[in-house]
């Protein structure tokens, strides 16, 4: 009866007082039975909720995929493949060789132009200059197999005949082989890079206090880049940029076949404006861009505009390429002159991003 009013703690210390041992070992047994009872039971609990919590998330899941059937949720997580800095000759065979130019007549390259690409990655990965560049020297005379002027020859000489665009393209319509690209949702934004040294394309930002370019890039719901060409002054604004981007899109979409029909696009609240949701529309495509309240203390009258919170949440997909960018040093800050050959480095960059998954490469 005293254990049952005082608790078994507090009968076991009465017990011993009295000198009555007996008791106090009864009382201690039944104070630790309780406590077993009570670990478990609570240890039950923390089961029973966390698996509650489990099956209302993929109920939230279903819903929205019932609710939306044209956009598929990963349910497993992305693969961490790291981004390889150097190929190895069957890689660069397969992926960027048949689309560099090569030269009709005149001497071959005697190292052979998968070096003079590994070269051209070291340059793109460390971000060091040009003749700072690393480069193997010959075992018998002790000299540099090529000069570094060279190698920046056949850089120039790719970006503008055009061959880094179409070694990009080919990325793109080598997702689409492999079936890799998800565009039933798309996503889209704008990142600024800060030119130390000047040159083409570049304007001065009050906001930021910067000078620099712009550059728009759209990628899908894994993360893989389908539009990086869109690139303007820094002191333009966002809603400038989804123009061009999307008329390249379209061009991609017609040379290897992309299916955009009824695509949610996903934009920020920076390129909210009549004129692009008219111009995703008449794409055939559905925006989904958070509406820009524009420092308004009341909700705007009329019709409530398309807005998925739940697929805008995706958003984070284009947040993480550009972290992906960020590995190579060579595009932090733009040190080209040349707006071109900065974008050249980018195509090379998102090239290797997207064939990540199917290489061999070292990092």
């Amino acid at each position: 009866m005293l254990a049952m009013v005082w608790g078994f703690r507090e009968a076991t210390l009465f017990f011993y007082c009295l000198g009555w041992a007996g008791f106090a070992k009864t009382a201690q047994q039944c104070s630790r039975g309780s406590e077993i009872c009570h670990n478990i039971c609570t240890s039950q609990s923390r089961e029973v909720v966390a698996s509650f919590r489990e099956k209302s998330i993929i109920k939230q899941n279903i819903n929205y995929l019932n609710k939306n059937p044209m956009s598929k949720l990963s349910t497993s997580k992305n693969k961490s493949t790291p981004i390889p800095t150097k190929l190895n000759e069957e890689d660069f065979n397969e992926f960027i060789l048949p689309h560099l130019s090569m030269p009709k007549r005149g001497p071959k390259c005697k190292i052979g132009y998968h070096k003079i690409f590994n070269d051209i990655l070291k340059v793109l990965y460390t971000g060091i200059q040009w003749k700072e560049l690393p480069i193997e020297r010959n075992l018998e005379t002790g000299k540099p197999e090529i000069h570094y002027t060279n190698v920046y020859k056949h850089f120039a000489k790719w970006q503008a005949d055009g061959s880094w665009e179409r070694v990009f393209n080919s990325s793109i319509f080598f997702l689409k082989t492999q079936e890799r690209l998800d565009t039933s949702i798309i996503h889209g934004d704008g990142s600024n890079t800060v030119a130390k040294k000047g040159g083409d394309g570049i304007g001065y930002s009050g906001h930021k206090h910067q000078k620099g370019e712009k550059t728009m890039t759209v990628v899908d719901n894994n993360g893989y880049i389908l539009s990086p060409m869109t690139v303007d002054s820094v002191n333009r604004h966002d809603t400038t940029l989804l123009p061009k981007s999307l008329n390249h899109l379209m061009n991609l979409k017609k040379s290897i076949s992309l299916e955009l029909n009824g695509t949610l696009f996903n934009l920020d609240s920076g390129f909210d404006s009549l004129v692009n949701r008219k111009y995703i529309f008449n794409r055939q495509m559905k925006p989904n861009i958070k509406e820009n309240p524009r420092n308004r203390k009341s909700p705007k009258k009329g019709r409530k505009r398309l807005f998925d919170k739940e697929a805008y949440k995706l958003r984070f997909c284009v947040e993480r390429t550009f972290a992906w960018k960020d590995k190579f040093k060579r595009l932090l800050i733009r040190f080209e002159t040349i707006q071109a050959r900065y974008q050249a480095f980018k195509l090379i960059a998102y090239t290797l991003i997207n064939i990540r998954e199917f290489c061999c490469g070292t990092t």
